[in-house]
């Protein structure tokens, strides 16, 4: 994955997890698809207060149960990400 300007962190089971280092092709390509997908949608969003980005946290028991939280330095910010990935 190119170096983005929203930050992503994948933990499973309480353990982050790189998908660059995995080794299941599949399913590292399905993690990078995720990035790419959200990335396309709000990659270009920034605070208008703070200029800062959002990041995003996909955690979960297994690859197949993850819930994606954003993360943003104020209301604002998540509000305007929370808006970009329903549209």
């Amino acid at each position: 994955m190119d170096e983005l300007a929203v930050g992503f962190a994948f933990e499973i089971n309480g353990e982050e997890i790189d998908p660059r280092k995995i080794d299941d092709g599949e399913m590292r390509k399905t993690l990078e698809k995720i990035v790419e997908s959200v990335a396309g949608k709000v990659g270009g969003l920034r605070c208008p207060h703070h200029d800062q980005t959002p990041r995003f946290i996909c955690r979960g028991p297994d690859f197949e149960n993850l819930e994606m939280e954003v993360d943003g330095c104020c209301d604002t910010l998540v509000n305007l990400v929370k808006t970009g990935l329903a549209s």
